[in-house]
């Protein structure tokens, strides 16, 4: 059964950062970031970095052996805590898709559960 209430708290701000993302944090990231001798670390190689790291995060996380859950969650999901939790959750996953590209399945599924 799908819960349209948080689909909504959580896809509207993901969607809305996601595109101001891209519109304005992407481009103005340089695309040299640090120098260290020889080396360069470029926009292109820390978005790569970045987005590895976010797989190896989120594959360990769905791997992990987490608590049983009851059939049927005890939580009030109309208290204001969890509406801000779910927002402020949507607004980071929607950042981070916006950097890497990438999200759909990987980071909010992990997220949602």
């Amino acid at each position: 059964m799908v819960n349209y209430r948080i689909a909504i708290i959580f896809g509207i701000p993901s969607v809305a950062a996601v595109y101001l993302t891209r519109r304005y944090m992407l481009p103005a990231i340089p695309e040299e970031l640090f120098t260290y001798g020889e080396s360069l670390l470029s926009k292109d190689v820390f978005l790569m970095l970045l987005m590895g790291a976010l797989l190896f995060v989120s594959a360990t996380s769905m791997v992990m052996v987490k608590r049983k859950y009851d059939a049927e969650p005890e939580l009030n999901l109309n208290t204001f805590y969890y509406t801000r939790m779910i927002l402020i959750e949507g607004l980071i996953i929607g950042v981070l898709t916006g950097l890497v590209g990438t999200g759909g399945g990987f980071m909010i599924i992990p997220a949602l559960v």
